[in-house]
């Protein structure tokens, strides 16, 4: 009660028990007072309408909001406070006194000899300026040519159009951005633009360059109640240091009170507690969401309101009363799989009901590829400013990832957490054309005949004679084809039941070539030599399978198999003895249904039809990276992969009606360029065959198999 200073509070926490526990009955007599506020977040956090120095009590869990005073005010002094019986954190009093106030109005210019300006460390001058306006011909800080930076924060009062114009002379080279966003530039003409601003807080640079003695300039605005330019006023100029971060909100329904406008800029999406304890109130913010790093993302949303979150005009979370059950889930998350860049987002947000002063009016997360999952932090929100070019945005930096296996800066595969809960998925999208060109195409209808093939599954191709060895499932045996596709020989042994996967072993100067064959329905794995004999003989395996769905086979006889009703992965040596197992039953993984497994430059793959996730297999721990690359489908007509010596491999997309190529980290890269080619892909083989990659196809659909000669792959 002593204390001159003005108290800020974020809206909800007016009303939650922590701020009672502390103040108990005065709580009323301090708001009354005025040394209680709500803190009105697109004002208050840079521009505090006092003049006895600021101290902002922060709820315990609003760490961006700290980190947001830390890096707005370095001065400030921040103080812990505690529960005195239970000693958990309440809340943080950051305190900023009169004296910083009142010194952070301006911007803050940092000035390098030549042309060119560089990192702040580097300046040979650093100045603050309380205005926009210079006049140096009576001398200027430094000798011409000389470049100047000035950073710092723009307010804009209210929302509606601000025009800024550059008043100065020809020669005069200045350069303004408003959130990184190109506004004004003299050296390409433009020197007078208008356009609209949500009310709040806009990181603000200059760059101005002295070719010779400099002239007088200003920079100068017209906002929405003015009728004619006037000067920038320092009492909407910081010299902060705030990130471009947070996005523009409409706000409508529910109680006006609480200065919200039409139009804001949120700095911390959800954190105003009007959203929390104004019954109907809702809004939709717009703006960019940074994907630092390519992969898939999860977004989630904890709410006792409705919310849909759109990326890129994806439906990635919709939490909507009308689309729950009769429990009360508060809880919704989705995937989408972005590349590097800034992506459109959309969110709209309607309180709940009498929602609880304790409980947050919104809280976002999400889980980057290769980290872990977190906070969305606003920092990798961005405002999209309306005609004017935000694609040249710098994006911060990617997260820490959770693992080096997992990929890099660039790409990364994603550790499922054991509690997800995806209701939308969206896997990759318009990913470029591959070159094609067709060799033959094996289809006579679906049938028993010489010709014919029934539900095809497996496929290999023998990269010695060219010859094509595909699995006829449904007709129970094996078929070899000639170089043009035509039938060569037919192998029908009584031990075959579900042949659905094929791999070649190839031959010595003194052994012929083995054709390995998984059977489904026998579940085992069948030795068929392709000399004159054509024997067929068991391998010795110790482990058994539950309907195998497909396998792999390296040079030097070890096999990887996907063990589908077992929900597993099984590495065995050339004795058929276990190396190693991965996934099971419990695990998401095995909950996903492997379908197949490929050995691809000594690195372990696996495909689930259930989830249509690809894994990068590393441990037998359920540490594996994943992502989301094709749609659910089936295990009996389940996606299968065929990979190339250097790493590189093919996917099929059974459901899509495609194939994926993908980079050796598994990185999506590419599709294959027909749309209607195929009914149902399923298996695929890919060699490198007289310096050309060859791809066989199965499609269990149409019953019919292909032989492409593959170009043009990054």
């Amino acid at each position: 009660a002593q204390d001159p200073a003005t108290y800020f509070v974020p809206m909800a926490s007016l009303n939650s028990r922590s701020l009672k526990v502390m103040l108990g009955s005065q709580l009323d007599t301090f708001q009354n007072m005025g040394h209680l506020r709500g803190l009105d977040m697109t004002r208050d956090l840079l521009f505090p309408d006092t003049v006895n120095g600021a101290v902002y009590l922060v709820p315990a869990q609003e760490e961006q909001l700290v980190n947001l005073l830390q890096r707005a005010f370095p001065a400030g002094i921040n103080e812990p406070i505690f529960d005195e019986q239970s000693g958990q954190p309440l809340v943080t009093a950051f305190r900023v006194d009169p004296a910083t106030l009142t010194t952070s109005q301006g911007v803050r210019g940092f000035f390098f000899a030549g042309l060119d300006d560089g990192p702040i460390e580097t300046a040979n001058l650093v100045q603050e300026s309380p205005t926009v306006q210079f006049d140096w011909t009576q001398g200027a800080p430094l000798a011409a040519p000389f470049a100047v930076r000035w950073e710092g924060a723009l307010l804009a009062p209210e929302a509606g159009n601000y025009r800024f114009v550059l008043n100065a002379g020809p020669e005069t080279q200045v350069e303004l951005r408003l959130d990184q966003a190109l506004m004004l530039d003299s050296t390409q003409g433009i020197t007078d633009r208008t356009l609209p601003l949500g009310r709040g807080v806009y990181q603000i640079t200059l760059r101005y360059t002295a070719l010779q003695a400099p002239t007088p300039w200003a920079l100068w605005w017209q906002p929405p109640t003015a009728t004619a330019p006037v000067p920038i006023p320092a009492s909407v100029l910081s010299t902060a240091s705030l990130p471009v971060m947070g996005l523009l909100g409409t706000y409508s329904g529910g109680a006006q009170e609480g200065g919200f406008s039409p139009l804001q800029k949120d700095l911390l999406v959800g954190l105003d507690g009007e959203l929390a304890t104004a019954d109907g109130r809702s809004v939709r913010w717009s703006g960019q969401l940074a994907a630092a790093r390519a992969g898939e993302y999860m977004l989630a949303a904890l709410t006792e309101g409705d919310v849909v979150i759109r990326v890129q005009g994806q439906t990635v979370v919709d939490k909507r009363a009308e689309l729950q059950n009769e429990e009360s889930i508060n809880y919704a998350e989705g995937l989408i799989y972005l590349d590097t860049g800034w992506r459109d987002i959309e969110i709209e947000y309607v309180a709940a009901n009498a929602s609880s002063a304790d409980q947050p009016g919104l809280r976002l997360f999400w889980q980057p590829p290769g980290s872990a999952p977190q906070l969305l932090p606003s920092t990798f929100l961005a405002p999209a400013l309306a005609a004017v070019d935000n694609s040249a945005r710098p994006l911060p930096l990617a997260p820490p990832l959770m693992d080096a296996r997992l990929g890099d800066d660039h790409f990364a595969l994603s550790v499922v957490p054991a509690f997800h809960n995806a209701q939308i998925v969206t896997p990759p999208t318009l990913l470029p054309p591959f070159d094609v060109a067709p060799t033959w195409q094996a289809s006579n209808g679906c049938g028993n005949g010489a010709g014919q093939f029934n539900a095809p599954r497996g496929v290999a191709i023998d990269a010695d004679s060219g010859r094509v060895y595909v699995a006829d499932t449904l007709n129970a045996r094996v078929v070899e084809l000639n170089t043009d596709g035509a039938v060569a020989r037919i192998f029908s042994d009584g031990q075959f039941q579900e042949p659905v996967d094929l791999e070649i072993q190839p031959g010595t100067d003194t052994v012929s070539a083995t054709l390995l064959v998984l059977d489904a329905g026998a579940q085992q794995i069948f030795a068929l030599s392709l000399d004159d004999v054509n024997t067929v003989t068991p391998r010795p395996l110790a482990a058994t399978f539950y309907r195998p769905r497909g396998f792999d086979a390296d040079a030097a006889g070890n096999l990887l198999v996907a063990d589908t009703g077992g929900g597993r992965l099984l590495a065995l040596n050339p004795d058929g003895q276990e190396i190693t197992a991965f996934g099971g039953p419990e695990s998401i993984l095995g909950q996903g249904q492997p379908t197949d497994a490929m050995i691809v430059d000594g690195q372990y793959w696996a495909i689930t039809a259930e989830d249509g996730r690809l894994w990068r297999l590393d441990s037998s721990a359920n540490d594996n990276g994943s992502f989301t690359a094709q749609p659910r489908s089936d295990t009996l007509n389940g996606p299968r992969l065929a990979g190339l010596p250097d790493g590189r491999f093919f996917l099929s997309d059974p459901v899509g009606r495609t194939i994926l190529f993908h980079a050796p980290n598994g990185e999506p890269r590419g599709r294959f360029p027909v749309s209607d080619q195929f009914a149902r892909p399923v298996g695929i083989d890919a060699v490198l065959r007289n310096g050309q990659i060859e791809l066989a196809v199965t499609d269990t659909n149409l019953c019919a198999v292909s032989l492409w000669q593959v170009g043009g792959l990054p």
